[in-house]
């Protein structure tokens, strides 16, 4: 009995309850307006100020030669350049290169003696490192890969063209002989993880030989000449971080001529192959030896 009262009075406070509710809000309606809003929260949000971006662009770096005359002569040509713009650029990435060619002219015949190009880049697509060497019409290494480092060592030298004739002179045979070779060596690091760059040196050269000898059966006596032409060496040293610093140099060292002339006597070996017995020295001769920086960071 007692709990049938209580619910009763409990149900009545409701209904009075609610409708004191709507009568207030009728009130509040008709006086021009009455609300109530819950505070809105917002968690606050960490921010951190973006990276700066940073771009260095060298431009491409170039240097030109040609020396000689009709009868012989050289040209060609190197270049280098480096970019690089940091992580807080639209574009971020860095790339370097270094290469260039040499070519010689002897007596109206052209050769190539060196063609050679290095280069490495690093880009949100990925990391590439290519490397192209040439010596005369040889391919030593041709390699356009998407890896982060390259490192190459190697020499080599080959024959370019090489003639020889005899004449008699007096009754008695000359032997006069002429070679053209070529020569290179390399020993490189290519970088195309940051700190992206190319590091090392390439060297290449021209090599030739002449000779003019009275023969006597086994024996023979005469003059030789040996030349080495445009004896060149292209040296980097460049660094490209990914917050857009740079630093290194690229560096162009050759020496134009170098001869020397022997009087000599030589004797056949066992292998029927000429050797020098004795002889003296009377030219040692070297010229056009310079430096240049192609680029420099």
């Amino acid at each position: 009995m007692n709990c049938k009262t209580n619910y009763s009075k409990s149900s009545l406070y409701l209904a009075t309850l609610f409708v004191a509710v709507l009568m207030v809000d009728s009130h509040a309606s008709a006086a021009g307006g009455w609300s109530f809003r819950i505070p809105s929260f917002r968690i606050p949000v960490e921010t951190t100020e973006s990276a700066p971006c940073v771009r260095s662009n060298t431009g491409t770096k170039s240097h030109n030669f040609s020396f000689g005359n009709s009868t012989a002569s050289v040209n060609g040509g190197f270049e280098a350049e480096a970019s690089v713009a940091s992580s807080g650029c639209s574009n971020p990435g860095a790339s370097a290169e270094a290469g260039g060619d040499v070519n010689i002219d002897i007596f109206g015949r052209s050769r190539s003696l060196l063609d050679a190009k290095a280069e490495v880049s690093n880009d949100p697509d990925g990391s590439n490192v290519s490397l192209h060497v040439e010596i005369g019409s040889t391919t030593l290494i041709d390699i356009d890969q998407e890896i982060n480092n390259r490192n190459w060592s190697r020499s080599r030298n080959i024959t370019l063209l090489s003639a020889s004739r005899t004449f008699f002179v007096g009754g008695f045979p000359v032997n006069v002989s002429v070679s053209v070779g070529a020569g290179m060596s390399a020993d490189l690091e290519l970088k195309a993880s940051y700190p992206v760059g190319i590091s090392g040196e390439l060297g290449a050269w021209a090599t030739g030989s002449a000779g003019a000898y009275l023969s006597v059966g086994i024996a023979r006596a005469g003059v030789s000449a040996t030349l080495r032409l445009l004896d060149t060496e292209l040296r980097s040293s460049v660094s490209l971080r990914s917050n857009g610093g740079v630093s290194g140099r690229v560096t162009l060292s050759v020496e134009a001529v170098r001869i020397r002339i022997r009087l000599v006597v030589d004797v056949r070996n066992w292998r029927w192959r000429w050797t020098e017995v004795g002889g003296v020295t009377i030219v040692n001769y070297s010229r056009g030896s310079y430096s240049r920086t192609l680029l420099s960071l």
